[in-house]
């Protein structure tokens, strides 16, 4: 669901250019702004090869020329209840078109350099956390506590992944004396590993769920999140390192993906924990 920008909400965004930082594995380095790139502010946005720059704003899609800041070309079709996600390699995206009068969404799949829809297909049920596989034509979709994989070249099921989830925990207090609860649980982010092997699901439970995409069986947790949500995931290139985030708490995980275990930890009111 979109949101108006606040100051929380910057404070997510920070966090999450923190998350990318963390996951780069090379040495430091400066960087300095030459320009703005989008209007309107963009929600999602990657670097193509060609190294013009993919927009997805409310209602579509841009592509930037990234010396010049001008919109090369729009394409797709969205309403600010969408949602969109984009392949590892920014070569496809889908756009997650919700009606809440019939309560489907339409999932429609976009080759970005053709800059055509290649398949599409409708679930009756609201539809915000999907990834594409990196390897071959699986998509993953996450609702009413289940996850669905779809090839989404052809829009067609091939199944949905087996194992007991655990159940939402009581809320936890937060350093301010407030808390956050859900009613239900509900996942908030995936990722595919980069090899394709196994799927990465965070959740409101709060949990972080490690799935073997050939088994479609939960393999294991990564334990050790002290929050309420686990609300942004991401892997480093290699595969080795994931960071997860939950803005309740301000707080930053980072983990070992082969062991699931926390190698640290950094966050307002929180020590830093360091195993590496």
């Amino acid at each position: 669901m979109k949101m108006l920008i606040n100051p929380f909400t910057q404070k997510l965004q920070v966090c999450i250019a923190v998350i990318s930082v963390i996951c780069i594995t090379c040495s430091a380095f400066a960087i300095e702004p030459i320009g703005t790139i989008g209007q309107p502010v963009p929600e999602h946005h990657a670097f193509l090869r060609d190294g013009n720059i993919l927009c997805a704003v409310p209602t579509h899609i841009q592509v930037i020329d990234s010396q010049t800041s001008k919109v090369i070309e729009e394409f797709g079709e969205g309403t600010y209840i969408s949602e969109v996600v984009f392949s590892p390699t920014a070569e496809h995206l889908a756009i997650l078109n919700y009606d809440s009068d019939s309560r489907i969404t339409t999932v429609n799949i976009w080759d970005v350099n053709t800059r055509e829809q290649i398949a599409e297909w409708e679930i009756p049920a609201r539809i915000s956390v999907a990834a594409f596989s990196p390897i071959g034509t699986l998509f993953a979709i996450s609702f009413n506590d289940e996850i669905h994989l779809w090839n989404w070249q052809i829009g067609a099921f091939r199944g949905k992944m087996i194992g007991q989830r655990r159940l939402s925990e009581e809320c936890h207090s937060r350093v301010n004396g407030g808390t956050t609860c859900s009613s239900r649980p509900r996942d908030n982010a995936s990722v595919f590993t980069p090899n394709g092997r196994y799927l990465i699901v965070a959740s409101n439970r709060p949990d972080v769920e490690l799935w073997n995409v050939k088994t479609r069986r939960l393999e294991g947790h990564f334990e050790g999140h002290t929050g309420n949500w686990v609300e942004g995931v991401v892997i480093s290139l290699d595969g080795k390192r994931l960071a997860t985030y939950e803005r309740g708490w301000n707080d930053v995980y980072v983990w070992n993906v082969e062991t699931q275990q926390l190698l640290w930890q950094e966050g307002i009111g929180f020590n830093l924990i360091d195993r590496r």
